[in-house]
């Protein structure tokens, strides 16, 4: 196991199948989370205005988000086409439309019934069809059934 200041880590290990998601630590016999890999969700749309920005990271210091790199030139005139475009939007008065889900993970939550709510799963045929709902169930998994921070432990 490695260890972390101290403290041995254990790894995360998650298979999310075609009907069953199996969540648990490694090394031990049995997973500590069963539950139902299908997920509901509710489609809508909304004004690109009303949709609330992800809070932003506030800590000091370098981000491990990935950097686009590209030619001075072309970023200019993107941005410069980017600006064009949104100023006619708001010259024609135009609303621009987003559409969003929300979803539903885990035992009840997915089985109660919600007005125009649709049951999914990621998979089709052993292929991950819907990441979206692949990262619903990966954070389901962690944060309310194994109470963990996954960037604090290796995961499989």
């Amino acid at each position: 196991m490695p260890t972390y200041g101290g403290d041995e880590v254990n790894a995360l290990v998650i298979d999310v199948g075609s009907t069953w998601t199996r969540a648990g630590f490694a090394g031990e016999d049995l997973p500590r989370a069963l539950f139902p890999s299908h997920v509901g969700y509710i489609e809508s749309e909304a004004d690109i205005a009303d949709i609330p920005e992800e809070p932003k990271a506030t800590s000091p210091g370098p981000t491990d988000a990935d950097v686009e790199m590209g030619d001075a030139s072309t970023t200019a005139d993107a941005h410069k086409q980017q600006a064009e475009g949104d100023s006619r939007v708001a010259e024609k008065g135009e609303v621009r439309r987003q559409k969003i889900r929300e979803y539903f993970v885990g035992d009840t939550e997915s089985s109660i019934w919600r007005p125009g709510m649709e049951i999914g799963g990621p998979l089709e045929q052993g292929l991950v069809n819907d990441w979206d709902v692949y990262e619903k169930i990966w954070e389901y998994a962690f944060k309310s059934r194994l109470h963990v921070r996954p960037e604090e432990h290796p995961v499989m």
